[in-house]
C-alpha cells in the first residue's frame, strides 16, 4: 500500500549509531502515527541484513506505490525524509541517492513534465563535470585513479574540449543542482553521458556500491534506461 510504502523508505534512514537513531526516531514520531512508527521500526533493521547494492534496488521496486500518494502526502515524505538524512550532519552516497530519487518523482508528479530539453553537452560542460568527477571519486582509492577514471568517461563525451578533473566540495549540493539542470539536456545528450559513466566505472574493472548506486540515481534522474 501506499501508506506502507511511506514506512518503509522512512524506516531505511535511521542511523546505525544509537544516538542519532533515537534523534531521528523522535523527529519521525512528531510527523508519523503510532502505528507508522511501529513499521519503521521494524523495517529499520533491514537495511544491515540486505547487501548493500541491493538496497536502491529494493527501494524503487516500491516507487510505483509511492506514485498513489497525494502530491501533498510526497511533498511531506520528500521533506521528512531529507530531515532525516540531515540528522546527522553528513550525507552518504545512499542517502543522497534516495532524497534525489524522491524529489525527482515528486517533481514528475507535480510538474507533469517532459522528460527532456534541448540542451546540448557543450552548453552543460560544468554540470557535466561535477557528475563525472563525483563519480570518478566514489570509485578510486586515490586522487591519480579517480583523474584517469574520469578522463576515460569524459573524453567519450567531450572529445574535443573538456573541463579538468576537480575534486568536487560540498558534492551532495553541487551533483543534486547539476543533475536538476542536466535533466533538460536533448535525450542523444543524456544517451552519451550514461554511456560516458559507463566508460568511468569500468575504468578500473570494478563495481563498487556508491558506483552502482549513483548510475541507477543519474538513469532515473535523466529518464534513461539503466544500462
Amino acid at each position: 500500500s501506499p501508506g506502507r510504502a511511506r514506512c518503509l523508505v522512512l524506516g531505511m534512514l535511521p542511523s546505525r549509531d544509537a544516538d542519532i537513531r533515537e534523534r531521528q526516531l523522535t523527529l519521525l514520531g512528531k510527523s508519523t502515527t503510532a502505528d507508522e512508527l511501529e513499521v519503521v521500526r521494524e523495517t529499520a533493521p533491514v537495511p544491515g541484513s540486505m547487501a548493500p547494492i541491493l538496497r536502491l534496488p529494493a527501494l524503487l521496486q516500491i516507487f510505483p506505490a509511492l506514485r498513489r500518494l497525494s502530491a501533498e502526502q510526497k511533498q511531506s515524505l520528500a521533506k521528512l525524509a531529507e530531515n532525516l538524512i540531515r540528522a546527522d550532519a553528513r550525507v552518504d552516497v545512499f542517502e543522497f541517492c534516495l532524497a534525489h530519487l524522491l524529489a525527482t518523482l515528486l517533481r514528475d508528479e507535480l510538474g507533469a513534465r517532459v522528460p527532456h530539453g534541448k540542451m546540448s553537452l557543450e552548453e552543460s560542460e560544468t554540470d557535466i563535470q561535477v557528475l563525472f568527477a563525483t563519480l570518478a571519486n566514489f570509485g578510486a582509492t586515490d586522487a591519480r585513479q579517480a583523474r584517469m577514471a574520469y578522463e576515460a568517461g569524459m573524453h567519450a563525451v567531450l572529445p574535443m574540449h573538456r573541463p579538468p578533473y576537480l575534486a568536487i566540495e560540498e558534492w551532495p549540493q553541487r551533483l543534486a543542482d547539476s543533475l536538476r539542470r542536466l535533466e533538460k539536456l536533448q535525450p542523444f545528450a543524456k544517451k552519451a553521458i550514461v554511456e560516458g559513466l559507463v566508460k568511468t566505472i569500468a575504468h578500473d574493472d570494478k563495481l563498487n556500491v556508491p558506483e552502482a548506486e549513483l548510475l541507477r540515481t543519474v538513469c532515473a534522474a535523466l529518464h534513461c534506461p539503466l544500462p
